[in-house]
Protein backbone atom coordinates (compact mmCIF):
# COMPACT_ATOMS: atom_id res chain seq x y z
CA UNK A 1 0.00 0.00 0.00
CA UNK A 2 0.97 3.60 -0.95
CA UNK A 3 0.29 6.28 1.05
CA UNK A 4 0.31 9.78 0.11
CA UNK A 5 0.65 12.87 2.37
CA UNK A 6 0.47 15.90 1.58
CA UNK A 7 0.72 18.23 4.74
CA UNK A 8 4.08 19.04 3.64
CA UNK A 9 2.56 21.61 1.86
CA UNK A 10 1.52 24.95 3.35
CA UNK A 11 -2.42 25.40 4.27
CA UNK A 12 -3.41 21.91 3.31
CA UNK A 13 -4.75 19.42 5.71
CA UNK A 14 -3.76 15.91 5.76
CA UNK A 15 -5.52 13.89 2.92
CA UNK A 16 -5.91 10.06 3.17
CA UNK A 17 -5.09 8.12 0.17
CA UNK A 18 -3.91 4.40 -0.56
CA UNK A 19 -3.53 1.81 -2.96
CA UNK A 20 -4.10 -1.92 -2.75
CA UNK A 21 -2.95 -4.51 -5.35
CA UNK A 22 -3.94 -8.03 -4.63
CA UNK A 23 -3.88 -11.15 -6.65
CA UNK A 24 -6.36 -14.16 -5.82
CA UNK A 25 -6.65 -17.59 -7.88
CA UNK A 26 -10.22 -17.67 -9.62
CA UNK A 27 -11.99 -19.49 -6.28
CA UNK A 28 -15.10 -18.26 -4.92
CA UNK A 29 -13.60 -19.60 -1.62
CA UNK A 30 -10.84 -16.83 -1.92
CA UNK A 31 -13.99 -13.80 -1.52
CA UNK A 32 -13.61 -14.00 2.33
CA UNK A 33 -10.30 -14.14 2.90
CA UNK A 34 -10.05 -10.92 0.21
CA UNK A 35 -12.64 -9.23 2.47
CA UNK A 36 -10.53 -9.45 5.71
CA UNK A 37 -7.82 -8.17 3.67
CA UNK A 38 -9.73 -5.17 2.31
CA UNK A 39 -10.83 -4.74 6.04
CA UNK A 40 -7.62 -4.92 7.12
CA UNK A 41 -6.39 -2.42 5.11
CA UNK A 42 -9.06 0.52 5.29
CA UNK A 43 -9.14 0.09 8.84
CA UNK A 44 -6.08 1.78 8.81
CA UNK A 45 -7.71 5.05 7.00
CA UNK A 46 -9.46 7.89 8.18
CA UNK A 47 -12.37 7.42 5.48
CA UNK A 48 -16.12 7.38 6.93
CA UNK A 49 -17.32 3.53 7.52
CA UNK A 50 -19.77 3.78 5.25
CA UNK A 51 -17.29 4.13 2.31
CA UNK A 52 -15.32 1.80 4.10
CA UNK A 53 -18.13 -1.15 3.85
CA UNK A 54 -18.99 0.33 0.65
CA UNK A 55 -15.05 -0.41 -1.71
CA UNK A 56 -15.42 -4.17 0.21
CA UNK A 57 -19.04 -4.93 -0.82
CA UNK A 58 -18.18 -3.29 -4.51
CA UNK A 59 -15.53 -4.75 -4.95
CA UNK A 60 -16.71 -8.38 -3.42
CA UNK A 61 -19.84 -7.88 -6.21
CA UNK A 62 -17.21 -7.43 -8.87
CA UNK A 63 -14.91 -10.60 -8.17
CA UNK A 64 -18.26 -12.39 -7.97
CA UNK A 65 -18.99 -11.44 -11.49
CA UNK A 66 -15.66 -12.19 -12.78
CA UNK A 67 -16.27 -16.03 -11.53
CA UNK A 68 -19.24 -16.15 -12.92
CA UNK A 69 -18.50 -15.07 -16.44
CA UNK A 70 -14.95 -16.75 -15.75
CA UNK A 71 -14.26 -19.16 -18.69
CA UNK A 72 -10.82 -20.63 -16.77
CA UNK A 73 -8.87 -20.76 -13.48
CA UNK A 74 -6.73 -17.75 -14.16
CA UNK A 75 -5.57 -15.90 -11.45
CA UNK A 76 -7.72 -12.66 -10.58
CA UNK A 77 -6.14 -9.60 -9.92
CA UNK A 78 -8.16 -6.97 -7.64
CA UNK A 79 -6.73 -3.04 -7.57
CA UNK A 80 -8.24 -0.50 -5.02
CA UNK A 81 -7.14 3.30 -4.89
CA UNK A 82 -8.71 5.78 -3.09
CA UNK A 83 -8.57 9.30 -1.89
CA UNK A 84 -10.77 11.86 0.34
CA UNK A 85 -13.38 11.77 -2.03
CA UNK A 86 -12.82 9.11 -4.09
CA UNK A 87 -12.27 5.26 -5.02
CA UNK A 88 -11.33 3.58 -7.85
CA UNK A 89 -12.05 -0.70 -7.85
CA UNK A 90 -10.74 -2.86 -10.83
CA UNK A 91 -11.09 -6.27 -11.38
CA UNK A 92 -8.81 -7.86 -13.98
CA UNK A 93 -8.26 -11.77 -15.24
CA UNK A 94 -5.34 -12.57 -17.84
CA UNK A 95 -4.92 -14.79 -19.86
CA UNK A 96 -6.61 -17.06 -23.09
CA UNK A 97 -9.50 -18.04 -21.46
CA UNK A 98 -10.30 -14.76 -19.91
CA UNK A 99 -14.25 -13.79 -19.86
CA UNK A 100 -15.12 -11.53 -22.61
CA UNK A 101 -16.92 -8.07 -21.59
CA UNK A 102 -20.23 -9.71 -22.92
CA UNK A 103 -19.92 -12.38 -20.45
CA UNK A 104 -19.17 -9.70 -17.22
CA UNK A 105 -22.37 -7.70 -18.69
CA UNK A 106 -24.11 -10.45 -18.54
CA UNK A 107 -23.37 -11.49 -15.33
CA UNK A 108 -24.40 -8.29 -14.07
CA UNK A 109 -27.38 -8.04 -15.80
CA UNK A 110 -28.30 -11.41 -14.69
CA UNK A 111 -27.82 -10.67 -10.98
CA UNK A 112 -30.43 -7.96 -9.75
CA UNK A 113 -29.20 -7.53 -6.54
CA UNK A 114 -25.49 -6.94 -7.49
CA UNK A 115 -26.64 -4.69 -10.44
CA UNK A 116 -28.65 -2.46 -7.49
CA UNK A 117 -25.63 -2.17 -5.46
CA UNK A 118 -23.43 -0.90 -8.41
CA UNK A 119 -25.94 0.98 -9.86
CA UNK A 120 -26.53 2.92 -6.21
CA UNK A 121 -22.73 2.94 -5.02
CA UNK A 122 -20.61 3.77 -8.10
CA UNK A 123 -20.56 6.39 -10.33
CA UNK A 124 -19.03 5.28 -12.97
CA UNK A 125 -19.08 1.28 -14.48
CA UNK A 126 -16.94 0.00 -17.54
CA UNK A 127 -15.81 -2.94 -18.71
CA UNK A 128 -13.14 -3.74 -20.68
CA UNK A 129 -11.76 -6.86 -22.88
CA UNK A 130 -9.28 -7.13 -25.57
CA UNK A 131 -5.99 -9.55 -26.02
CA UNK A 132 -6.41 -12.48 -23.20
CA UNK A 133 -7.48 -9.42 -20.46
CA UNK A 134 -10.51 -8.62 -18.78
CA UNK A 135 -11.55 -6.16 -16.19
CA UNK A 136 -14.20 -4.36 -14.93
CA UNK A 137 -13.77 -0.93 -12.84
CA UNK A 138 -15.61 1.34 -10.86
CA UNK A 139 -16.07 4.20 -9.80
CA UNK A 140 -17.36 5.58 -6.07
CA UNK A 141 -17.72 9.21 -4.95
CA UNK A 142 -16.89 9.55 -1.23
CA UNK A 143 -18.59 12.66 -0.92
CA UNK A 144 -21.89 13.12 -0.13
Amino acid sequence: MRTHDPTSLPGTRRTDAGERTLVIDADDRELAPLRADLDRWLDSSTLPPDAHDNIVLVASELIAKVLVADRGDEPIEVRCRYTHSLAVIEVAQRGTHASSSTDLEEAIAADEIASDILRSLTSRVSIASNAGRSSIRCSLSLCD
